[in-house]
């Protein structure tokens, strides 16, 4: 078997997929445009721009992951940046804290 890809130069999806099997039989598939990727990708740059035209260097925020992980590892938790730089990480469950 072999695959050969084509992709989107702006976003990176895949536009094109030809595959061939070992009897030389060719398959290929022409993917449409992906609209809506393509619009949170562009929403997302619009995004940053803002928050770098906005020159904010301190800010908190709280991070929560999610996983079939050690239940340590998924509970919120609460960051602390200043001058662009992350100086503290607490755990909102346990309430240790880690300070950089």
């Amino acid at each position: 078997w072999s695959v050969v890809a084509a992709y989107d130069e702006t976003y990176g999806y895949p536009v094109d997929v030809t595959v061939k099997d070992e009897t030389d039989i060719l398959t290929s598939l022409v993917v449409g445009p992906m609209t809506i990727f393509s619009s949170l990708q562009d929403d997302l740059e619009s995004h940053q721009a803002l928050w770098q035209q906005s020159s904010i260097e301190d800010y908190d925020y709280t991070v929560r992951i999610s996983c079939y992980c050690y239940p340590p590892a998924t509970a919120p938790k609460s960051v602390q940046v200043r001058n662009e730089e992350i100086v503290a990480i607490s755990d909102l469950t346990t309430g240790l804290k880690w300070e950089a």
